[in-house]
């Protein structure tokens, strides 16, 4: 849709209806939009189709209409508003074209609110710029190991380095001594006896 309004001098959106979410906050992108004659056909109407960015409702589609030309100057008002703040949202205060605002993160603020027929209905209430801070987590920088770097498991073994011990002076074990076969026993010799002196009583 080509902007043909002084979106500098259009104030912010503050509150819209017709999206289909409960109450809260969710990160959403503008997927697509169809720019075309409004039902009564007395102006144009803007419907973006936004698509939940993360969280548990991450995928989940929905769209609103924003009527920015109609015979309802206060309509009008309203969602020139909307437009204001979207691209305020998506970082493009002033833009020419809302197809700028594709595939931008952003936050909506809704509300349930009960519509003319009696059923719950979710509004959106504000468009916020995203960070990213919430979906982001900071990782401290790590150093790279060298590329000729061994890893881990492949290390060799290094065996446990013990505290050296004092010298001592070695003394080889003693031989043990020859052994020496105990000599026979000889009977005296019978000249031996009878040299013998011979006592009597």
């Amino acid at each position: 849709m080509i902007i043909n309004f002084d979106l500098a001098s259009t104030p912010e959106y503050t509150g819209s209806a017709n999206a289909l979410l409960p109450s809260g906050q969710y990160v959403v992108t503008m997927v697509s939009e169809r720019d075309e004659i409004n039902r009564a056909g007395t102006g144009r109407k803007l419907t973006p189709t936004y698509c939940v960015y993360e969280g548990e409702y991450k995928g989940q589609a929905f769209s609103e209409n924003i009527n920015y030309e109609n015979e309802n100057k206060d309509s009008e008002r309203i969602a020139r508003s909307q437009l204001k703040s979207l691209g305020v949202a998506c970082g493009k205060p002033v833009y020419e074209d809302t197809s700028e605002l594709l595939n931008i993160p952003f936050i909506v603020e809704t509300v349930q609110e009960e519509g003319k027929d009696g059923k719950l209905r979710t509004v959106i209430k504000r468009y916020l710029p995203y960070s990213g801070q919430a979906r982001q987590t900071q990782v401290a920088p790590t150093q790279s190991p060298p590329l000729n770097a061994v890893p881990p498991q492949q290390q060799a073994y290094a065996a446990p380095q013990y505290p050296p011990q004092p010298a001592q002076n070695y003394a080889p074990p003693q031989q043990p001594q020859q052994y020496q076969q105990p000599q026979q026993y000889q009977q005296p010799s019978q000249a031996a006896a009878t040299d013998a002196p011979f006592w009597r009583n």
